[in-house]
């Protein structure tokens, strides 16, 4: 599920430049606006990181992966009808913030069933997972 959310997210950015361009281009706005979008997402990607993690603890990892996966079908979805600059923004904000509480969901389940003597394994299956869906 993780390495499909992960490449599923990853397969909008063959276009993803281009739609964001154009409604850029449409809004009036700038050639500046454009990255918008995308500091979003790697923002929202990073704040939510230190949060999942201790709300993981408290909540269980199956509702960081739930609420994530929830937050990147969102976020895709409103992506496929968006009809400006800033509910782009908004789109790709909710699809980070999903990716990293899935990424934190994902480590924390991973990490607590794994042995101890297999935490370098297990580091390594999530990163082949994230790394894997990226490429």
């Amino acid at each position: 599920v993780f390495f499909l959310a992960v490449f599923v997210d990853n397969l909008s950015y063959a276009f993803l430049p281009q739609v964001i361009s154009e409604l850029a281009q449409k809004g009036g706005d700038g050639t500046v606006s454009i990255a918008l979008p995308f500091t979003a997402y790697y923002l929202c990607f990073a704040l939510a990181l230190i949060p999942a993690g201790h709300y993981g603890q408290i909540i269980g990892t199956r509702h960081l992966v739930l609420g994530g996966l929830a937050l990147i079908a969102a976020g895709l979805s409103l992506m496929t009808s968006v009809s400006s600059l800033e509910m782009a923004v908004v789109a790709r904000g909710l699809t980070g913030l999903g990716q990293g509480i899935l990424f934190i969901g994902v480590q924390t389940y991973i990490l607590a069933k794994s042995h101890r003597d297999s935490r370098t394994k297990a580091n390594g299956i999530i990163v082949h997972g994230f790394q894997g869906g990226m490429i």
